[in-house]
């Protein structure tokens, strides 16, 4: 029906496909109830979730609200007042009146539908509105008869009549983008049944353009076609998915509607990928173009230039693929006539080499390299292997982006042998790649190259010397590492990216020597050249962002590392220990329950290829995260220090002292033992932060050995690790309660709210014995404020309390200030038995008077 009227009937599993919409939901609700506003404008692409969110809108609203809503359709868009003659018919009343009739006689039938409720008119498919219509609905809201939530697929051009309203200032404007990953593995989730892999969850919502629809047609095809499958209860993908069997269900309806030259240009963008606007004007008519944009089928590309694409990325992979061979060879020869191969915008040069190798065309060796460098940023590895085929010989630096995306994919077979074929190339760029290359693989058990000892002695470029000061930080030569990377760095010659590889590299032996200020001093300085790189390829920034976020984390500071691993999930394809990073960090800022919906597919995905050996460290954390929710019982060979190896001794150590923690929560003798001989070790070797870490939990175990190893291990050090570890040490060797407080405060500052929940309840004890009430308060605070940031699962064994509905209403009003009469008053309870009530909850949620409570008020809620 093109109309119906509703109380706002219940949601069914919209709830996933809503995931990460909270901030637009709320934009709509305020929309809705502030003064001056009359509602929204929902603008998105087909599949992008407009209907949901509006559905959630009336949902959150409630049964008080009556919604009448609009299906528009291009066939009623033809005919004035189409979309409304359900009402009228319903009326008797001919079409064929005068304006003014026709809008009374609509409004007394949307208001008998409201009846005494709030009445609010939902415009589906607004972008087929026509003109007699929307001048009813403006009118009809600008009398504050009604509310708007109006739903578009294009913002521009759309009906001039609705625009007024926007231009006002009279509804707002709410854009929808495609969901990110987080939302996108909740969606995924909710429709499997079991947890998805995060590389999983990456690699089709790249694909779908994080379009909801796009997204759950392909999980299904992907299911069907048995490439998604069930792997130890989570979803894994056993190869890269293809976009050519992806299909919106709206798309071939709209693609029939097209006229032969209308469709020319269609399939003239999808298999460019973008064209100037200039050029696409000679292969077909500047009309047809206009329309195709207000129809939405294409859309002009934000920033230099006027490019113009498909309306998503995975529309244009779709009707790519369905183009015919000899079409396909038909609209090259009449693209090529217009357009130069060597001038192509940077988006259709990976798009073009597909298209002309696909209709045996060969493009010229310069054009070839440039869309080399462009598929190696992109990380198209099957472009860059047809591309080798073709030229590897011939031009080398085409094979060393091959050599490269390979080492990005963990493919070290491959990159091997491509390494050997460009050291003796005539290329020296090209070698050099090859050089750093072969440096990296040797670090992982490869072969070493045998010129080793004379490029340590030679002036090398820098390629060449961030591999080796990588070869040197992996072989623990940490102050050989760091001056090589600084000489990098320094020589202000080199390029951007060349210098911010180098100090990100820098910043590492630095931290884990024991110079964590200037260590840190180099992960900002790395942060900001960051900012300031272009589009670099996918393994540059990856590279950086993952050496940025070790240095962070093996400095101590989780808080910040657990916003770095943030970033480092924002790249398509990670390496390394990028695929754990999120669930470390937060295993040691206490969010356990995001760690492990982090860590138990990401286990399940290393376990079936781990090129890196990093499986051990992320079983080690996971195992660490159920036993410290209370649900991992059962024996492990971490417990028996049976770590699996990796490719970086980094690596093994952190998952050494994953595995000390999760057996301290069972053995502490036997784990602190543990904590204290690899401390003792990593401290001769010259890792003194990594000595301190275990000394730290060591101490937290009982071991008093450590802790007079943590007067001195970071004894020079200013940093707030160091001034941790001495206000430690001498908390327990001294038995002082001021510095396990002191202790206490650091560790909070820097995320590990373990560690600061164990110093303040040690500062605790030694406080009420020493009769110290100030330091007591003070502990208690921060005792139980660590105890309500722990972030434990479910059904774990310990965690915060839930109050109940009275409770919780009896402490919001308590922290708002009022005194214990007005809250007997307000519930009928003597203020004696509401004080009784209070110290009930101050108990349950670690605080100790209304002041602290206040700070919790949001927790509460």
């Amino acid at each position: 029906m093109a109309l119906s009227a509703d109380s706002v009937p219940p949601l069914s599993g919209t709830g996933a496909a809503l995931a990460g919409r909270e901030e637009e939901i709320e934009r709509v609700l305020r929309s809705l109830s502030e003064p001056g506003l009359l509602g929204s404008l929902v603008v998105g692409p087909p599949g992008i979730g407009k209907s949901a969110l509006i559905s959630a809108v009336l949902q959150r609203l409630g049964p008080d609200i009556t919604a009448v809503r609009l299906a528009c359709s291009e066939l009623q868009a033809e005919r004035p007042y189409g979309v409304l003659r359900p009402l009228l018919t319903d009326a008797d009343v001919d079409v064929p009146l005068n304006p003014v009739t026709i809008h009374a006689v609509a409004g007394r039938a949307i208001r008998a539908l409201a009846g005494q409720s709030r009445l609010i008119i939902v415009v589906e498919n607004a972008d087929f509105l026509d003109d007699h219509t929307a001048s009813f609905l403006n009118q009809f809201a600008r009398t504050h008869q009604a509310h708007l939530l109006v739903a578009l697929a294009v913002v521009s051009p759309f009906n001039d009549i609705l625009a007024s309203l926007w231009t006002a200032g009279l509804v707002t404007r709410v854009d929808l983008g495609g969901l990110d990953d987080d939302a996108a593995a909740r969606l995924l989730n909710h429709m499997l049944g079991v947890p998805v892999s995060p590389h999983a969850v990456g690699m089709l919502t790249a694909l779908s353009a994080g379009n909801p629809r796009m997204l759950k047609l392909l999980a299904s095809d992907q299911k069907q076609s048995g490439n998604l499958v069930v792997h130890d209860g989570v979803a894994i993908l056993r190869e890269a998915p293809e976009a050519t069997g992806l299909k919106p269900a709206d798309l071939d309806s709209r693609l029939d509607q097209l006229d032969p030259a209308s469709r020319d240009i269609v399939d003239f963008v999808a298999l460019a990928g973008a064209i100037a606007y200039s050029a696409l004007r000679v292969l077909g008519q500047e009309e047809q173009i206009t329309e195709l944009l207000e129809r939405g089928l294409l859309r002009i590309i934000p920033g230099p230039g006027t490019l113009v694409a498909l309306d998503q990325d995975s529309t244009s992979a779709v009707v790519a693929a369905t183009v015919p061979p000899a079409r396909s060879r038909s609209l090259w020869q009449r693209f090529t006539s217009v357009v130069s191969l060597h001038e192509l915008p940077a988006q259709s040069l990976v798009p073009c080499a597909h298209w002309a190798l696909s209709v045996g065309e060969k493009p010229a060796p310069d054009v070839a390299a440039v869309a080399s460098r462009r598929a190696r940023t992109v990380g198209d590895s099957r472009l860059l292997a047809l591309l080798d085929k073709l030229y590897g010989s011939t031009v080398p630096r085409i094979r060393a982006d091959r050599l490269m995306t390979c080492m990005a994919f963990d493919w070290h077979i491959e990159a091997q042998s491509l390494a050997r074929e460009l050291r003796g190339c005539g290329d020296r760029q090209a070698a050099d790649v090859a050089l750093a290359q072969q440096l990296l693989l040797a670090s992982m058990g490869g072969p070493l190259p045998a010129d080793l000892d004379q490029l340590r002695r030679s002036e090398n470029s820098p390629v060449v010397d961030i591999a080796l000061a990588d070869y040197d930080l992996r072989a623990r030569r940490f102050a050989a590492a760091a001056e090589r990377a600084h000489a990098v760095y320094a020589e202000t010659g080199n390029t951007l990216t060349e210098r911010a590889r180098a100090v990100a590299l820098r910043s590492e032996p630095l931290v884990i020597s024991g110079e964590i200020a200037a260590g840190l001093n180099c992960v900002s300085r790395a942060r900001s050249m960051l900012e300031q790189m272009g589009e670099e390829p996918v393994c540059i920034r990856s590279e950086i962002l993952s050496r940025l976020f070790r240095s962070t984390y093996l400095a101590g500071d989780f808080r910040a590392a657990r916003e770095l691993a943030e970033v480092v999930r924002t790249i398509p394809k990670s390496t390394g220990a990028a695929k754990v990073t999120t669930g470390l960090a937060q295993v040691r800022s206490g969010q356990i329950d995001k760690a492990l919906q982090e860590l138990t597919p990401t286990v399940v995905e290393l376990r079936m290829d781990d090129p890196y050996g990093h499986c051990g460290l992320a079983e080690a954390a996971q195992l660490f995260a159920q036993r410290m929710a209370g649900i991992g019982t059962e024996e492990s060979a971490s417990d028996a220090g049976c770590v699996t190896p990796a490719s970086e001794w980094t690596v093994e150590a952190e998952a050494a002292l994953f595995a000390s923690m999760a057996l301290g929560l069972r053995d502490a003798a036997t784990a602190a033992e543990q904590l204290l001989h690899a401390g003792e070790e990593l401290e001769e070797a010259g890792a003194r932060t990594l000595a301190a870490q275990r000394y730290v939990q060591a101490t937290r175990l009982g071991c008093r050995s450590a802790a007079q190893h943590l007067l001195t291990v970071l004894d020079s050090e200013l940093g707030q690790l160091a001034q941790l570890c001495r206000a430690l040490g001498k908390g327990i060797v001294e038995d002082s309660h001021t510095e396990l407080l002191t202790a206490s405060e650091h560790a909070l500052a820097l995320g590990d709210v373990v560690l600061c929940k164990w110093a303040a309840d040690q500062a605790i004890d030694r406080a009420v014995a020493a009769r110290s009430r100030a330091t007591a308060r003070r502990a208690r605070s921060l005792s139980g404020r660590a105890y309500r940031m722990l972030r434990l699962p479910a059904g774990g064994a310990t965690g915060p309390m839930k109050l109940s509905d009275f409770e919780t209403a009896l402490a919001a009003a308590a922290a708002d200030g009022a005194s214990s009469a007005e809250l007997g008053a307000r519930f009928h309870l003597s203020p004696r038995t509401v004080e009784w009530h209070l110290s009930k909850i101050y108990r349950r949620l670690r605080v100790s008077n209304r002041a602290e409570l206040r700070q919790v008020r949001d927790e509460i809620a």
